[in-house]
Order: C-alpha cells, then structure tokens, then sequence
C-alpha cells in the first residue's frame, strides 16, 4: 500500500492506495460501498468548475485525482460525465478542429 501527505485546501491529508489499477471497470454510478472495494480514497470537497457544482475529489486505485459528484440518490458519478460545461468545451473543440481540417483541403 502506498501512502502520501497531500496538501489540500484548508489543510493536508494522508491517502493511501494500493497503486494498483481496479480488476474490473467501474460501472457508473456507484455507491459508496463500490467505490471503497474497488480502491477509491475520498477526499476534499470543492468547487472548481464553472458550472457550480459541488466537487468531491477522489484517489483512484491507480493514485490520480478524479472529480467527482453525488447524485439525488446518494450514489456517485464522475464529474465530466454530467457536465454541462465539459460538454460544451469538447463541442467546441470538435467545431474549431473540423474548421482547421477544412482550411488544408480548400
């Protein structure tokens, strides 16, 4: 198990993961419970994107940050998936992209 002093808003925590990818893919959304089999540390919560939502950051079993977000029904999904403000960005890129592809072949 690998444990590590991270430094948080407001504070520090210690997180520990075993550093090991998840056997098996998450399906989402998960409860509480799934997440803690599968590896998942919480830890602070926050805001940090610009469609307001509350933040939950979480340690994966792999020992990267992911944003997540607790759902009406008290399970969690990661936080791009419902972004509105994620989506929008991606849309944009994917208009940008195809206006460059049609400026090489005129």
């Amino acid at each position: 198990m690998k444990c590590e002093r991270v430094k948080l808003p407001g504070g520090s925590a210690i997180f520990c993961s075993s550093g090991r990818a998840a056997a098996t893919a998450m399906r989402w959304p998960a409860s509480s419970a799934d997440l803690k089999r599968a590896g998942y540390v919480d830890g602070e919560k926050s805001k940090f994107c610009a469609c307001g939502e509350t933040i939950f950051w979480f340690l994966t079993p792999a020992g990267r940050w992911m944003p997540m977000q607790v759902n009406s029904d008290g399970c969690w999904t990661p936080h791009w998936m419902n972004c509105h403000t994620v989506k929008a960005g991606e849309k944009l890129e994917r208009k940008k992209q195809a206006a460059r592809q049609g400026n090489l072949f005129p």
